[in-house]
C-alpha cells in the first residue's frame, strides 16, 4: 500500500511542478541510491573542494563555523518553558543565519534544488563534474546548511559530510515534506 501512495506522490508531484520525479528517481536508483526524494526549490551556493590549497582552508573554517547549534532532542525535561526556550532558539538561530549570509563566502557557482533525498541533492542545471569534491550551502526553513559532498554524475551530489544537527534537520525536512505529499 505504501509502495502506490509512494507512486501517487510522484505521480501527483510531477504534475504540480511539471518536473518527472520519476525519472529523477529512477536516474538516482541508477546510481545506487536508495532513498525517497521529495521535490523541492531551494537556492544553493558551491564550488568545487581542492584539498590542501589555500581557498580550502578558508572553505574548512567558514564548514567549523557554520557549526553552532544546539540539539534540543537530548534533554529529558518536557514542559512548556522548555518549548518557549526551544522557540525562542530557532528564532534567534533565523536572525543569525541573516546575519552570518553577509560574512560567508562567495562560492563560485549557483544553482537551485529540484529534489532532496537523504544523503543526496539533485540540481537543476546539470554541471557537476563526477567524482569531483564539492562544498555547498543552501538555506532550509531558515537555517543555513553546509556540507560536503560527492558528484555522482552532471545533477546528482551525494552528501559526504555535515554536521549532526544539520543531518537531523535535513532528514527532518524530507520526512516532513514526504508526509505532506500523501496528505494530498
Amino acid at each position: 500500500v505504501m509502495a502506490i501512495w509512494g507512486w501517487c506522490f510522484l505521480f501527483l508531484s510531477s504534475l504540480m511542478w511539471g518536473v518527472s520525479m520519476h525519472e529523477l528517481v529512477l536516474r538516482s536508483q541508477a546510481l545506487g541510491f536508495e532513498t525517497r526524494l521529495v521535490q523541492c526549490d531551494l537556492s544553493f551556493s558551491y564550488e568545487r573542494f581542492i584539498s590542501k590549497s589555500k581557498r580550502s582552508l578558508a572553505v574548512l573554517e567558514e564548514f567549523d563555523w557554520l557549526n553552532s547549534g544546539f540539539d534540543f532532542s537530548r534533554l529529558n525535561v518536557e514542559n512548556d518553558t522548555l518549548e518557549l526556550l526551544k522557540a525562542l532558539y530557532f528564532k534567534l538561530e533565523k536572525l543569525e543565519s541573516l546575519l552570518l549570509k553577509e560574512n560567508l563566502l562567495e562560492l563560485e557557482q549557483k544553482d537551485r534544488i529540484t529534489a532532496l533525498g537523504h544523503g543526496l541533492i539533485c540540481l537543476k542545471k546539470s554541471s557537476l563534474i563526477a567524482p569531483q569534491t564539492y562544498y555547498g550551502r543552501c538555506v532550509l526553513e531558515g537555517k543555513i546548511l553546509a556540507f560536503f559532498g560527492v558528484a555522482r554524475d552532471k545533477d546528482f551530489l551525494e552528501i559526504t559530510r555535515m554536521h549532526a544537527l544539520d543531518i537531523k534537520r535535513y532528514d527532518s525536512f524530507i520526512v516532513h515534506s514526504e508526509r505532506k505529499g500523501l496528505k494530498l
